[in-house]
């Protein structure tokens, strides 16, 4: 609940707008909507970490900013009338936040992140270029029972800049595995579908499908009610490409119309070369599809004499398996492989527990392969540069860029010595030759081990890197990302204003409750919870999110990726430093000032007003039921009206309040023009003032400008009281 602060419009006084929203967002488009009632509104739009400029002048409460870079996080702000007026709040849109942040966070059992909460993350980038990931919760009870395991489902919502709830798409079983991939998400653009392909605990391969952005789910089929393992799935003008391991039979590639009856499809077995085994139950095969949208899969196979040589093979459907890499002396259940094309020519990245080359340490390592002629030979496999003296592991994924440079992220299986870089590793090349191998930046920041990660290059050729980690809280448990900035965006959070939580005016009071703006300031939307207090004390820290003030922790009631609010420590005046830290990374500091008292009444908006956030001795509460309905009711003369308010004087902070401490100095409340002493008037809870006023007898029906004053200082305008006889 904000109140209003004031404009200026043609030399009328008047309220600044309130409730801007995002509407609606695209990576094309951003549509705006508030409340207001000027004859003119200025919109102004900053890129994070940026100043904001005017961008439209208009008569509407509504408004469709057309020109903006899709990769770029925007704050925008409405002003009555021109600029230099006051504003109405802030709101960020935009794709996921630069830098490093958790896009899943594991829930919490008590204080302690669940388990299992990340494996085998598969990653599709939707309509917009943004993220959208399945995993593998495997331990949802957190007793240690995997037969519970749940496949789960997350996207990222533009508009809300933040990501929308985790979804369940079904029970799946004990599926897990180190060595290759149980499930399969991609993503069709010309149906807005998503589907996603599973392993489930009968050792079957389910699909499923979702059209309204993974909101729900719809089985589509199951197949092979018997020993299958291993998939890959792509998407693409309403055709599915589906590719998974048979025991006894080999790969099985199936395709098909999505959305026609299932007997539609058509299944195809791999042809076997001779001298070779089926494909290879303990490896995945990866499918993916050329730049004319026609599939191709690498997988397994092994000879059927001498040392059991794995083989690579590459295989348009319709045409024979070709041999890509002979893999000498190996361990079948070592062996990985992910594929990517640029334009019509495969990539690859393979993993191997063989020497392959001089240049490869003994025992392991992961390799870059490719063909330059859409898969009809292969060049020399490129042995990936570990960092320091650590091996180069499963597991690993592969993306292309626009340029032909490409990317491998991948684990370790070892240490001997020091790594100059954190984990997981990223190895990169523009020539497809060269590959210098470090970590996302600011990865260091957490100790990380990724037992499954997913890569991919966004429309503006910068990665997108998810990994499932296990550490100790929230902020480094469940599925983290990197995001590679765009150019000259800032990395980590940025704030952009610091306000009083019920006013948004500028003055803050110690113990009250502020609203800190800006972006990247948390990845994740939330309150407070039961389990984030430690006995009397107010939580300091959410979801990885903390604020300091002059270098002293505040305590934080809510976080997200455009706000935070927060109290204001006790015992500050004059001007303040102000910081955010996001799961390790800080923010440049914002000057607030820090006064005694600032009073500013807690309302809500409704019908086009703000009505004060009050209740009735009876907890109805105080507002015009012509639009608030029955829920709410005006208030009679004589009425006892409990009123709240922050920033009254200052108040403790940081601790919860255990009983009202009553407030000894002057307090008025005037109700239009009359000034009423309150009854009563106190701390009740952390930050939050309570006044008992007694409506006074006189009062005709209609609705009363509301305000408060304490040491010479008043509530800002705008707030009424709707009375009735």
């Amino acid at each position: 609940m904000w109140l209003a602060a004031l404009y200026l419009v043609g030399g009328a006084w008047g309220q600044a707008p309130t409730a801007l929203t995002v509407r609606a967002a695209t990576n094309t488009q951003v549509q705006l909507g508030w409340t207001g009632s000027a004859p003119q509104y200025t919109v102004q739009r900053a890129p994070v970490g940026g100043s904001f400029v005017d961008i439209a002048t208009i008569s509407t409460t509504i408004y469709t900013d057309t020109i903006i870079d899709p990769y770029v996080d925007y704050t925008y702000q409405v002003i009555a009338g021109t600029s230099g007026n006051a504003s109405s709040n802030q709101v960020t849109t935009g794709p996921p936040p630069a830098g490093l942040s958790v896009a899943a966070p594991a829930p919490l059992f008590g204080n302690t992140p669940g388990n299992g909460y990340g494996y085998n993350i598969t990653l599709a980038l939707d309509g917009n270029g943004d993220p959208a990931i399945a995993f593998l919760w495997v331990d949802p009870g957190n007793q240690a029972d995997y037969t519970l395991a749940q496949l789960l489902f997350r996207s990222w919502n533009r508009a809300a800049a933040t990501w929308n709830p985790v979804v369940k798409i079904a029970t799946v079983g004990d599926v897990t595995s180190s060595g290759h991939a149980s499930t399969s998400l991609a993503w069709d653009a010309s149906s807005k579908t998503f589907a996603v392909a599973t392993e489930d605990r009968t050792s079957s391969i389910r699909l499923y499908n979702s059209t309204d952005g993974g909101a729900s789910w719809t089985l589509r089929k199951t197949f092979h009610p018997d020993y299958s393992s291993g998939v890959s799935l792509a998407l693409t003008g309403g055709i599915f490409h589906l590719a998974f391991n048979v025991s006894g039979e080999g790969l099985d590639y199936v395709t098909g119309k999505l959305s026609s009856d299932p007997s539609t499809w058509k299944t195809t077995i791999a042809p076997q070369p001779a001298g070779t085994d089926l494909a290879s139950i303990g490896a995945s095969p990866s499918l993916a599809l050329d730049s004319n949208g026609n599939p191709a899969i690498a997988y397994y196979s092994s000879q059927q004499s001498g040392n059991r040589q794995n083989i690579l093979f590459f295989w348009r459907p319709g045409s024979a398996p070709i041999q890509a890499l002979l893999l000498k002396d190996t361990v079948i259940e070592s062996d990985y492989v992910r594929m990517v094309f640029r334009n019509l020519n495969p990539r690859l990245a393979v993993g191997a527990s063989s020497k392959l080359t001089s240049a490869t340490p003994d025992g392991a390592g992961v390799y870059f392969l490719r063909s330059d002629d859409a898969g009809a030979t292969w060049q020399t496999p490129v042995p990936l540069q570990p960092d320091g003296n650590s091996g180069t592991a499963y597991p690993f994924d592969i993306a292309s860029d626009s340029k032909d440079g490409a990317a491998i992220a991948f684990g370790t299986d070892g240490l001997i010595g020091k790594m100059a870089c954190g984990n997981p590793k990223l190895a990169r090349s523009s020539d497809l030759v060269n590959w210098k191998t470090c970590s996302a930046p600011n990865a260091e920041a957490f100790t990380l081990y990724p037992d499954s990660l997913q890569l991919a290059f966004g429309g503006n050729d910068r990665v997108y890197l998810l990994w499932f980690n296990t550490g100790s809280s929230q902020a480094d448990t469940g599925i983290l990302m990197y995001r590679e900035p765009p150019p000259n965006q800032p990395v980590g959070p940025v704030i952009s204003a610091v306000q009083d939580a019920a006013s948004a005016r500028a003055p803050v009071v110690p113990g009250s409750w502020v609203a800190i703006y800006g972006a990247n300031l948390a990845a994740t939307t939330r309150t407070w919870a039961i389990e984030d207090f430690i006995g009397s004390d107010l939580p300091s820290t959410l979801s990885g999110v903390s604020v300091r003030f002059n270098g002293l922790p505040a305590s934080v009631y809510f976080v997200s990726p455009g706000q935070i609010n927060a109290q204001v420590p006790a015992n500050l005046n004059g001007t303040v430093a102000v910081s955010v830290t996001s799961n390790g990374a800080v923010s440049a500091t914002v000057n607030a000032t820090v006064v005694a008292n600032a009073p500013s009444l807690f309302f809500y908006p409704a019908g086009g007003k703000l009505y004060p956030a009050a209740v009735l001795l009876d907890s109805t509460l105080v507002g015009d039921p012509a639009v608030c309905g029955v829920r709410c009711s005006k208030v009679r003369p004589g009425d006892t009206v409990l009123f709240f308010v922050n920033g009254l004087v200052s108040s403790p902070s940081g601790k919860i309040i255990g009983s009202p401490i009553a407030y000894a100095g002057a307090v008025t409340v005037a109700i239009g023009a009359t000034v009423v002493i309150p009854a009563y008037t106190g701390l009740v809870a952390a930050g939050e003032f309570q006044m008992n006023v007694v409506i006074p007898a006189g009062l005709a029906p209609g609705e009363y400008p509301l305000g408060v004053t304490v040491a010479g200082q008043s509530s800002p305008a705008g707030v009424v009281l709707p009375v009735m006889q």
